[in-house]
């Protein structure tokens, strides 16, 4: 996630420059827009929910770059699935993928802390892999932040993870990740180390994917050495003629300023038309801008004025795209913001729910309790009970009734309600009209019952007691 732009193009505005890193480091597009279309079929067949989730969480991340409102969506709705079969690397996941959004759109603070939640949700659940990435997610955002010893702590604890469950792709990013973070900081020699350990490791690993990225970023680093021969070489391993793709372009696009440099101008201009052409065709604006800005310079130093004057018009449009792009990602992140803050309402509600289902079982079990010892009393044959306790415990269980109900309609009829407070007090006054008029009659038949139990054992207490002293007296007549 982090930028690995040469110095020289810290003139750019700071969308623009976004734009350009997470080109170098996307899948190219073709293989992207088919993995889309697959994973669009697949969530038309009904999966379990497992399988969902993790389609939806990866659909929602191919679109993080180019429709972040559909990644939110697409996350929000993995959250609440996998909150619902209670899988937390799949909550963990949607979170990241929220970040993602966030992050595309240059709201970096909510994207760390979306982040830092899913670390959380990763670690409750010892899961290393999503913990490492997570922290290297972290550590990017930071480096964007400019928090360079923030960004080189969590890559670093990144790699140490990926080393040491044997991660050997993921030790590559964390790799590359670190250099980039060096370069930021034009500390070249250093982000020329630990590119080129990347490097070794997708060529070990035949990742050519991984070759091509790292590629790219070590013709940017040695291009800022002055060593062009070898950022030559390495941008014609990024670029494939035959492979149009992002690599390519922005391959192209190197290639071309070292010719420039080299005095080639038939090859430089073979470059420079190639990036800026294909661009075009995609609709890369920002590519478009670059490739534009590049061209209109040269034409300008050649005095061809006419040329220069057209690709600075073309180079102009495309930076105002850029800026229009830019409004409409502030627009994207404050939608964003508020999906994000309605989900946080939503997790509040659950909670409190959940809570108040939790007191509902307890109260129930209290509830039961007192009625089987009311029910005890009243048909034990020989304790005798006040009126006074049967009235405390009248008044008790009338209590319990009225706060299992409250909890009953908290928990059932306040979400239908939207947890208006009007509605449910209207409910509460309806169930007090019925439930006290009702408790009245239970508990004076309750007391009669009581009373007349109480007076049949008094009656039979005094009858034994009769019997016992009549029985006394016959044996005393006897002697």
């Amino acid at each position: 996630m982090l930028k690995l732009i040469s110095p020289k193009f810290r003139i750019l505005p700071k969308q623009l420059i976004l734009v350009v890193f997470l080109i170098a480091v996307s899948p190219g597009l073709r293989a992207q827009k088919e993995e889309i279309n697959s994973l669009r079929q697949q969530l038309q067949t009904r999966h379990d929910d497992t399988l969902r989730v993790i389609q939806l969480n990866r659909l929602g991340f191919l679109y993080h770059t180019s429709k972040p409102d559909s990644t939110m969506l697409l996350a929000n709705e993995a959250l609440l699935l996998a909150q619902k079969s209670n899988y937390i690397r799949g909550e963990a996941r949607a979170l990241s993928v929220m970040s993602n959004a966030f992050y595309a759109t240059g709201n970096y603070p909510k994207a760390l802390e979306l982040q830092l939640v899913a670390l959380k949700k990763y670690e409750s659940v010892d899961d290393w892999t999503g913990i490492s990435n997570t922290t290297g997610n972290i550590g990017n955002i930071h480096g964007v932040l400019g928090n360079y010893q923030e960004a080189l702590k969590y890559n670093s604890q990144t790699l140490e993870i990926k080393e040491k469950i044997g991660d050997k792709r993921g030790a590559a990013v964390a790799l590359a990740n670190i250099g980039q973070i060096y370069f930021a900081q034009a500390k070249l020699d250093s982000a020329r180390f630990y590119v080129l350990q990347s490097y070794d490791i997708a060529l070990r690993e035949r990742d050519i994917y991984r070759e091509r990225v790292t590629s790219l970023h070590l013709g940017g680093i040695y291009s800022e050495m002055d060593e062009q021969q070898m950022a030559l070489e390495y941008y014609k391993n990024a670029y494939d003629r035959h492979n149009p793709d992002n690599f390519s372009l922005m391959a192209a696009l190197g290639l071309a300023k070292i010719y420039k440099f080299k005095e080639l101008p038939d090859s430089m201009l073979h470059y420079a038309n190639y990036a800026y052409t294909k661009a075009e065709k995609e609709g890369l604006t920002d590519l478009v801008h670059l490739a534009g800005t590049f061209l209109a310079d040269y034409y300008k130093t050649q005095q061809v004025f006419d040329s220069a004057y057209a690709y600075l018009e073309i180079s102009l449009a495309a930076r105002d795209s850029l800026y229009n792009q830019e409004k409409r990602n502030k627009i994207q992140a404050l939608s964003l913001e508020e999906m994000a803050r309605q989900q946080e309402k939503e997790e509040a509600r659950a909670v409190l729910l959940q809570k108040q289902k939790t007191n509902l079982q307890y109260i129930a079990i209290a509830g039961v309790i007192v009625i089987f010892i009311l029910l005890f009393l009243l048909l034990s044959r020989s304790i005798i009970v006040s009126e006074k306790w049967l009235s405390y415990l009248g008044i008790f269980i009338l209590l319990l009734v009225f706060e299992f109900i409250n909890l009953y309609l908290a928990s059932q009829i306040a979400p239908v309600v939207n947890f208006s407070a009007v509605y449910t007090l209207i409910v509460m006054v309806i169930a007090a009209a019925i439930l006290v008029p009702m408790h009245h009659r239970i508990e004076a038949y309750i007391t009669q019952k009581m009373i007349e139990k109480n007076r049949k054992i008094k009656i039979a207490a005094a009858k034994k007691m009769l019997e016992k002293l009549e029985a006394e007296q016959a044996v005393a007549n006897t002697d």
